[in-house]
């Protein structure tokens, strides 16, 4: 069962990556002024696919480190994979109103919401591994990066608030950052 929900995921977080670019569209004219009006959906896209990369390492990385998937990890994981799905969506939503405070927000709010969805699987999956020790020295080193991440997306959504574009260009950099630490 493990094994088939991991290529599952795998499968449906590559179909959403697909989605999103194909709502990227060449210019109508040539020349380098027809390249002006691409920048916001490729700034959008470069944006949400660091975010699905983020989600895909934290997932592969709990996946490595559990043996068996209960139903509520199951259920969890398809939580998961339901909220990712909306990414392509508000991906749109940003290319489309760049700078767009509730726009900006909302996307902060589902990757946070979709984030959370691991983490309540991890959490879920603790039940099951708790006995084995390199599980339970992963899972406190996780747990306090748990509390952080209630502390991050509180500063992300006030920056967002009053500046969207730097409530997404830190939301990137604390993705970037966290892909060098998982």
């Amino acid at each position: 069962m493990k094994h088939r929900l991991e290529l599952f995921s795998d499968a449906v977080l590559a179909i959403i990556m697909t989605i999103m670019v194909l709502d990227l569209h060449t210019p109508a004219t040539g020349g380098w002024q027809a390249f002006l009006p691409t920048l916001s959906p490729i700034g959008a896209y470069a944006v949400g696919f660091i975010t699905l990369v983020g989600f895909w390492v934290v997932h592969a990385s709990f996946f490595a480190r559990v043996e068996e998937i209960t139903r509520a990890m199951m259920w969890l994981n398809f939580a998961f994979l339901f909220l990712a799905s909306l990414m392509p969506f508000l991906i749109r939503d940003l290319a489309e109103h760049p700078g767009d405070r509730a726009d900006t927000i909302v996307f902060l709010t589902l990757a946070y919401l979709t984030i959370s969805a691991l983490t309540l699987f991890r959490v879920a999956a603790r039940k099951k591994h708790y006995q084995s020790p390199d599980f339970a020295e992963w899972y406190r080193k996780r747990n306090r990066m748990v509390g952080l991440g209630g502390i991050m997306i509180l500063v992300l959504l006030l920056t967002a608030w009053f500046w969207p574009f730097a409530g997404l260009g830190l939301f990137v950099a604390i993705s970037i950052w966290n892909l060098t630490n998982v």
